[in-house]
């Protein structure tokens, strides 16, 4: 007898005194032989099963008995007789024989009249989040497992067999097993046949063909190889001369795929025009790969590339339910993944930027940067470079990301990037600015250096809403948001706006500027981390989704086997009290360096709930110079504590600071859980008064032709080569501690500028910044491009050095070294493990241990650092750096390029958001300053119908 639901068999010893029920794990569940009898034929004590092929005959003795010391009684399970007398020998179903190899299936059905090759037959299951594939077995069964609730497509796809219509199935199924048979019927090869037809419930529709025998066999880097015979598959190697080999490609893959590539703009293959593309080999698998597409590129420009199944999930639009509203589900990921391919990692300028014009309107081909450039002072190209290779994908990714009626905008045209380590003219802190009336974006080197790939995301599109702002929002929209956000004109104010509310933005920034600025970080926040706008503001989520997105949403998933769940029965989502009270006092005198003390008292009915952990507030003068003060939570005594709603900053001003009342220009306050409250300046009274005699607000001045560079053997470490950087100055006071600070480029692609700061020698007025230069660092000519110095007043001056007319020319050398390393460390994203146990389990507070392993090497200098990000269900960051324990030695300890794993335990504060966590992003940086990011969050787009 079989169990249908697991498929196990058991036999019934028919003979003595009393029976029992043996479970049997050796008999193949695909065994397509019917059981005609049970019994001793032998007489050897064991029971013995004769079994019957239904279509070719042949017999099969089964032992099937076992010795006493191994039965097991089984009981409370139904059995389904599977044999029939000797004398009336018969052929069954074969559906009673359907389980599955999985223990928890979540559906099992079976395939009728099929008659070829079972690697011609394939069950495909489709539906939102969900793209499975199941080979039946001999006897036409298959199963799917772990199947969410909801309603999936199921369909057939049988070389040279009429197949049935695919099959609407709702989760969970009643009874597991589907008692009804996908019937296929054999066709003639001659007439060929093919028959399509629309599918509503998969994106590929519905497919049949006539078997054709000989297999399509095409040559590929002077070998043949056998390719996937479906029409999209066909339409891949005539269009763009992609070639599906291997296990695992669908019909619905190959269709996701060709679908996926027509969207790119790029060339496509015209034989008939002698327009012939170099040939591609693709191999689809079921591992992870960071970008999804792992491609190897060959003398002959012919490429074997892999690709993950993963990519293909959400690739294709489907039918769904999200909040109530039903509409289409699908993601971009397979297109990024695509992307890579077409621009060849994003290298080949001609590819992406067929791209860029096409589908989005822009270019970063800038034939003349001084008339582009008016509003920063008409500059020269000297001070522009090309985007490297991985921010021209970032770019196309984003930019892609936007609904398709945004892709093309009027009025933005360029995208440009500033040379590596030069700051903005205008706005030096600004990592990226938009010009929507010059119709052009650009972007310093600290947009993408050393910045989180969530980070970029949201900055890409900030900048692109910046044109919907100028372009497309017309008056009335802007008025009902600045409405929304309490905005007013204020020309006390540095930005000239103010705010009434405090805790309704995604960022401080979004609350310190403007309505215009607030917009862009919402619309930027909506887009990639729907969650933290939700959380912070579901009004002005709704303004977005319904006022601009026209009733599209978009979803954040990380990747599940990257998630965990943390318990918390008193979770706080309560934001920090506001400011009920300020103290301040500026001790010392007016020759002195002053000591400022700086006390807060914030509301608060619950100092648990509304108490603050961290504070940070930026004081300006009245000439601009700036300073920031860090407020942490004290008790009644003065003493530190971990929570509370007294803050206190202090901090040591210089008695050269610029004299007069110092203003606070932006404030904010969080508590453990990364609640954020921002107070506006009106918000609480303020007033500070520096009294120095001795103030200078002139900047320090670089003295032209002094700029030097010179190398050295490193005293410490004869290994190791020092580039000394030197320039002349001229300042009333001294500089500030570390007050000198230079950045120096190499001349290499894709590498980021080195900075380092240091002391200035008051003896001669000379800065001298030094740089170690270890052998695994690169070997090139560097140059200064730019330095930066600031005195005790708290004056900055910077100066460039590009080679343009109006500068001077960078200072040179070469660096010769024996083992260069330029390739980033990696991480095995198939073997990282994560963990969460509460730390108070008996009663939950959020307070939990997350332990996270992972695997990681590098080719030489080793691995100096690893960033993480986690991300919890309310859309909240939190980030912790997971390094190891060597990274402050100047070589690795043992061979860096061996895998090894690291384990790290973080704990997350008590009051954390319950939920389902992840871990969103993964930074790794080797110690000569190559990096790389894994995101591990996938966004998917949700199109209301009728939007």
């Amino acid at each position: 007898m079989r169990n249908i639901g697991s498929g196990e068999w058991i036999y019934y010893a028919m003979s003595g005194a009393s029976g029992e029920l043996v479970r049997r794990f050796g008999m193949p569940r695909d065994l397509r032989h019917d059981t005609v009898a049970v019994a001793d034929f032998d007489g050897d004590g064991r029971g013995t099963a004769l079994l019957r092929h239904p279509d070719s005959g042949d017999w099969i003795a089964w032992e099937v008995g076992t010795t006493e010391a191994e039965r097991s009684l089984v009981s409370g399970i139904t059995w389904d007789l599977a044999w029939a007398p000797t004398s009336a020998p018969r052929t069954y179903d074969p559906a009673i024989f359907c389980g599955s190899d999985d223990d928890t299936p979540s559906y099992v059905g079976h395939v009728s009249g099929y008659a070829g090759n079972r690697d011609g037959l394939e069950v495909i299951l489709t539906g939102p989040g969900t793209l499975q594939v199941a080979r039946p077995d001999s006897a036409g069964c298959f199963a799917f497992q772990a199947v969410s609730q909801g309603e999936y497509g199921v369909k057939i796809n049988a070389d040279g067999h009429q197949t049935s219509p695919s099959r609407t199935v709702k989760f969970p199924f009643g009874a597991i097993y589907d008692a009804q048979a996908y019937a296929v019927q054999l066709l003639e090869t001659n007439p060929f046949t093919y028959h399509w037809e629309e599918d509503q419930s998969t994106p590929a529709g519905a497919e049949y063909s006539s078997h054709v025998v000989q297999p399509r066999v095409v040559e590929f880097q002077g070998t043949t190889v056998d390719v996937v015979d479906t029409a999209a598959a066909e339409r891949l190697r005539r269009e763009y001369n992609i070639l599906l080999v291997g296990a695992g490609w669908s019909q619905e893959h190959a269709f996701r795929l060709w679908t996926t590539m027509q969207s790119i703009p790029q060339t496509v293959q015209r034989p008939e025009w002698d327009r012939l593309l170099p040939a591609s080999t693709w191999r689809l698998t079921n591992k992870f790969i960071d970008g999804d597409i792992d491609i190897e590129a060959a003398e002959d420009g012919t490429r074997e590339v892999t690709i993950s199944s993963a990519a293909f999930v959400n690739a294709a639009p489907r039918v769904a339910t999200v909040d109530g509203k039903r509409g289409t589900w699908f993601s971009r990921r397979l297109h990024h993944a695509a992307v890579r391919f077409v621009t060849d990692e994003g290298r080949d300028r001609r590819a992406y930027e067929r791209i860029f014009k096409e589908r989005y309107g822009v270019t970063t081909v800038i034939n003349d940067y001084y008339s582009l450039t008016a509003p920063t002072g008409h500059e020269s190209r000297h001070n522009f470079q090309p985007f490297h290779a991985d921010e021209i994908l970032l770019l196309i990714n984003m930019l892609e990301e936007m609904p398709t009626g945004m892709h093309k905008l009027d009025g933005m045209r360029y995208l440009v990037r500033r040379l590596n380590g030069l700051r903005h003219p205008l706005y030096p802190e600004a990592p990226a600015v938009a010009w929507p009336e010059s119709e052009y974006v650009e972007f310093m080197e600290s947009a993408f250096k050393s910045q989180s790939e969530d980070y970029i995301h949201r900055l890409i599109i900030h900048e692109k809403a910046h044109f919907l702002w100028a372009h497309v929002f017309d008056d009335q929209l802007k008025a009902d948001w600045m409405e929304l956000g309490g905005w007013y004109e204020d020309s006390t104010a540095a930005s000239g706006w103010s705010t009434t509310k405090t805790a309704e933005f995604v960022s401080a920034y979004a609350h310190l500027k403007n309505p215009n600025e607030d917009m862009a970080e919402t619309i930027s926040y909506f887009i990639v981390n729907p969650d933290g706008l939700r959380s912070r503001s579901m009004a002005k989520y709704e303004f977005v989704r319904d006022r601009i997105m026209q009733g599209d949403i978009y979803v954040a998933r990380i990747r599940e086997d990257l998630t965990f769940e943390v318990y918390n029965l008193f979770p706080d989502y309560v934001y920090p009290g506001k400011i009920r009270s300020v103290d301040i006092t500026v001790e010392g005198g007016s020759h002195e360096d002053k000591t400022l003390t700086v006390t807060l008292e914030l509301h608060a009915l619950d100092s648990d709930k509304e108490g603050a952990t961290y504070a940070d507030m930026r004081l300006e003068s009245d000439v601009a110079t700036w300073f920031d003060v860090i407020f942490r939570p004290i008790n009644e005594y003065g003493e530190r504590i971990e929570q509370g709603t007294r803050l206190r900053g202090q901090k040591t001003v210089s008695r050269y600071a610029k004299a007069g009342h110092w203003l606070p220009s932006g404030m904010r306050i969080r508590d453990a859980t990364r609640n954020w409250r921002y107070p506006g300046a009106h918000e609480f009274g303020w007033r500070m008064y520096v009294d120095n005699e001795l103030e200078d607000h002139t900047p320090p001045e670089y003295l032209p032709g002094t700029l030097a560079m010179r190398t050295s053997v490193w005293q410490e470490d004869d290994t190791v080569q020092v580039i000394h950087v030197t320039w002349g100055f001229r300042e009333d006071s001294p500089l500030n501690d570390y007050g000198c600070a230079a950045t120096i480029n190499d001349t290499l692609p894709g590498t980021y500028s080195l900075w380092e700061d240091d002391h200035a020698n008051a003896a001669n007025d000379e800065c001298a910044v030094n740089f170690l230069m270890p052998n695994y660092m690169p070997s090139s000519t560097y140059s200064v491009n730019s330095i930066r110095m600031q005195d005790a007043g708290l004056n900055y001056s910077s100066v460039t050095f590009t080679g343009d007319e109006a500068e001077e020319a960078p200072a040179m050398i070469e660096l010769v070294t024996t083992n260069p390393d330029t390739e980033p460390p990696e991480i095995d994203i198939n073997r990282i493990q994560v963990n969460a146990e509460p730390t108070n389990p008996e009663a939950p507070n959020g307070e939990t241990e997350v332990t996270v392993s992972f695997w990681h090497r590098d080719n030489i200098s080793g691995l100096r650092r690893v960033g993480m990000d986690l991300r919890d269900p309310q859309g909240g960051t939190h980030h912790y750096w997971i390094s190891p324990d060597d990274r402050d030695a100047l070589y690795p300890n043992g061979d860096a390029n061996d895998w090894q794993t690291h384990e790290a335990v973080v704990i997350l504060p008590p009051g954390s958001v319950p939920g389902t966590w992840g871990i969103a992003e993964l930074w790794i940086e080797d110690r000569a300053r190559n990096f790389e990011r894994y995101n591990f969050v996938e966004i998917i787009h949700f199109n209301v119908d009728g939007s």
